[in-house]
């Protein structure tokens, strides 16, 4: 099954081929506030004859509970021949060329199927409805908007937007394809078992998603093909790409809030031209928790992205960072130690740096290799951390502190250098020839 919207208006189509047994129809339906829905109504087309057709109106008669099954109660066929299931209510004169009383013949003749023999021509309301008239109970005058005239225009017409205006289906299911050529204007729900909805448009919204309830209202999300005609080459960063923008409440467009390019599968957050699998960009000034990427679980967060000028920022709510695999920097790792960085400043004494030397002096030094194998088989050399002294070890005892290992043996290397000095001084006391070989000589 196909629905076209062209220039004309919509058109319903059955193939055989792909749809056996299947007949063009459309469904009106209501829904209530309890989610309960019904068919109210199906307008049914079959076909008939050599390349005719026939359309028939059902309702629902109703009952206890929602159901969705319709009787036939008016149809044309491909001769013009009209029958009705029920009561005809004329609101005016009724002119049926020779019959002069209209209500005393029905009575009469209730229960018959009526030919063309028998009536001849039957205008209703200006129109000339030719062909067999079956009423299958009372004939009323009441009220009849020129029903047959309505029907030889409208049957077969293909509507255009100047003859319906809009188009509002409540309920309604279609199966099959969709193509819509133009602006779709939906105020309620879609729903699509099977079949595809295809929009083709080369500049502006496929979909314009509108926040009806926001409270200065107007805001909403553009999902399109921003660049569909542009004549840039076929893989450039600004064609062929799925855009999502939001438009605020005020009017203003924010452009590449999410973006997928097509020839190379990159994905944007913030950028329109997404330069890698997975790019975001975070403009303006941000703080390590407002940072342009943030990963979360329940036990903690991380952020990155570079918060100034000069550095690229790793943000974490947790006590550390965890690397599985050897760290490697070309520019080394740097700890900050400037006064600015520090509180509670403390300069050892001399008698302080003699205990970190004693300390040193008693460390075992040992040769390793690390139980991970995902580390190697290589063999390391240090110290363990449960016989090192607390001074050079993390906050929670278990690593080294790279920094304070570093400066605990500089510590001892300075009181060392004390030591040396006064045995230099006191050889040169013993040996007043002063030939002492040292730092000075």
């Amino acid at each position: 099954m196909t629905i076209d919207s062209t220039l004309r208006g919509i058109r319903l189509r059955i193939d055989q081929a792909s749809d056996p047994g299947e007949q063009p129809e459309v469904r009106f339906g209501f829904a209530n506030a309890s989610n309960q829905s019904w068919t109210v109504a199906r307008l049914v087309a079959t076909e008939q004859g050599t390349f005719g057709g026939r359309l028939a109106f059902e309702v629902n008669a109703g009952g206890g509970t929602p159901a969705d099954t319709t009787t036939e109660r008016l149809s044309i066929d491909s001769t013009g021949d009209v029958r009705i299931g029920g009561s005809l209510s004329v609101g005016g004169a009724l002119a049926a060329g020779s019959i002069t009383d209209v209500a005393a013949e029905i009575t009469t003749l209730k229960g018959r199927t009526f030919t063309a023999t028998d009536v001849g021509a039957l205008p209703i309301g200006g129109g000339t409805l030719t062909g067999d008239l079956t009423v299958e109970g009372a004939l009323q005058a009441g009220a009849i908007a020129d029903v047959a005239a309505e029907i030889t225009t409208l049957k077969g017409r293909t509507f255009t937007a100047a003859d319906v205006g809009a188009l509002s289906i409540s309920g309604g299911t279609v199966t099959g394809d969709v193509a819509v050529n133009g602006k779709l204007d939906v105020t309620g729900e879609v729903g699509f078992s099977g079949g595809k909805l295809e929009v083709q448009s080369p500049w502006g919204d496929w979909i314009f998603l509108r926040q009806e309830r926001d409270r200065d209202g107007g805001g909403g999300f553009h999902i399109h093909n921003p660049w569909g005609n542009s004549n840039q080459r076929q893989g450039a960063a600004d064609r062929n790409r799925l855009e999502i923008g939001y438009t605020k409440p005020d009017g203003g467009t924010l452009w590449g809030q999410l973006v997928i390019h097509g020839p190379t599968g990159n994905v944007g957050i913030g950028t329109t031209a997404p330069g890698a699998k997975l790019h975001v960009y975070r403009p303006g000034p941000v703080n390590y928790e407002d940072n342009a990427l943030k990963i979360q679980t329940q036990n903690g967060y991380a952020t990155f992205g570079s918060i100034n000028g000069s550095w690229f920022h790793m943000h974490t709510d947790r006590a550390k960072f965890f690397f599985n695999k050897p760290a490697h920097a070309r520019g080394g790792f740097h700890t900050y130690s400037t006064r600015e960085h520090k509180k509670d400043i403390h300069y050892l004494s001399a008698e302080e740096e003699d205990r970190v030397l004693f300390s040193v002096a008693g460390l075992r030094m040992a040769t390793f290799r690390y139980r991970d194998n995902e580390l190697g088989d290589k063999i390391h050399t240090g110290i363990i951390a449960e016989e090192a002294p607390e001074a050079v070890l993390s906050q929670e005892g278990r690593s080294i502190d790279l920094y304070d290992y570093v400066s605990y043996g500089i510590t001892a290397l300075k009181a060392l250098q004390r030591r040396l000095e006064r045995m230099e001084a006191r050889m040169r006391e013993l040996e007043p020839s002063g030939d002492v070989v040292g730092p000075g000589s």
